[in-house]
């Protein structure tokens, strides 16, 4: 499972408010089949939290989108 903790800033433009992300970190959590937590590290590689993924053949397999075309990004997974 991927969890993220972002840096927020408020921002103010015509009278409305916004939130802004300036930094995030990503992490990602391994559970076993009991959902008893194995292992949690940070994933500096990735500069967003990943909408879609699954996972196969012992690697993470996250959609993405690159230029109008369906592509994967592959993490190996390590324990």
């Amino acid at each position: 499972m991927f969890s993220f903790q972002a840096d927020k800033e408020k921002v103010v433009e015509d009278g409305h408010h916004s939130e802004s992300v300036n930094s995030s970190t990503i992490y990602l959590t391994v559970f076993d089949k009991n959902l008893e937590m194995l292992e949690e590290s940070k994933i500096p590689e990735l500069n967003k939290v990943p909408g879609t993924y699954f996972v196969k053949y012992g690697a993470i397999w996250i959609f993405e989108n690159m230029e109008d075309e369906l592509g994967f990004l592959r993490l190996k997974i390590e324990l």
